[in-house]
């Protein structure tokens, strides 16, 4: 039985540091990236809560 990712949000306004964050965790993770802050809540908005 194959295990869905977790999904990770990366936030960072350098695209250098996206690159090498979203390098790094692709392989274990579903990456999901914005480049701000406000963007992040944008997005943390539309994502249903789990586990409650």
């Amino acid at each position: 039985m194959t295990r869905e990712k977790q999904t990770v949000l990366v936030v960072d306004d350098n695209p250098d540091n996206i690159a090498l964050i979203n390098g790094l965790l692709r392989q274990l993770y579903q990456v999901k990236v914005a480049i701000n802050g406000a963007k992040a809540i944008a997005m943390i908005a539309k994502i249903p809560p789990t586990g409650l």
